[in-house]
């Protein structure tokens, strides 16, 4: 299938899985939470949004905690506060929450810059969830690596709709 992305899959990651960090890319992070704001590394994966808790008995070990395609996410960092990161994620209707992610209806938000109409979300299921970073330089960082890997992400997707298309009406 053309919008099957392979590389999304590879890794074999899952929530609560746990794994080797290894030398693998990270920030440092907690995510807002109703329970407070657990740490938590971003990993930066070129085609997913990962967010790790590490492993305090085993050093170099984390479990996965959110696991998301990086084509799925708007990131925003806050206009009040440079050290958050909003990130929205849309998925297909029906689809299970990221496990940190909560519900998001537009309609009842007054978050603004995420997804523009009502037609444009009915066939989705939005989430949000939000990263705090020790400093506005981290969040930029993040907000920069997940805004890049989208697009670049989603360009690949449409060249290879693009070419599924153009192989039948050709």
């Amino acid at each position: 299938s053309p919008v099957h992305i392979q590389e999304e899959v590879a890794d074999g990651y899952m929530e609560k899985q746990g794994f080797d960090l290894g030398r693998l890319d990270r920030i440092v992070c907690s995510v807002a939470t109703q329970e407070g704001r657990p740490s938590r590394y971003l990993i930066l994966h070129p085609y997913l949004l990962l967010l790790v808790q590490p492993d305090i008995i085993t050093p170099g070990r984390g479990v996965v905690r959110t696991v998301v395609p990086v084509r799925a996410v708007e990131a925003h960092y806050d206009q009040q506060d440079a050290k958050i990161l909003r990130l929205g994620i849309r998925l297909p209707k029906g689809a299970a929450a990221p496990s940190e992610a909560s519900p998001y209806d537009p309609t009842m938000s007054s978050l603004t810059g995420f997804w523009l109409s009502a037609e444009e979300n009915r066939a989705s299921s939005l989430f949000l969830l939000t990263v705090v970073f020790e400093d506005s330089r981290r969040c930029k960082c993040a907000e920069s690596h997940l805004k890049r890997r989208r697009n670049e992400v989603r360009f690949q997707l449409r060249r290879r709709i693009e070419t599924f298309v153009d192989s039948y009406a050709g």
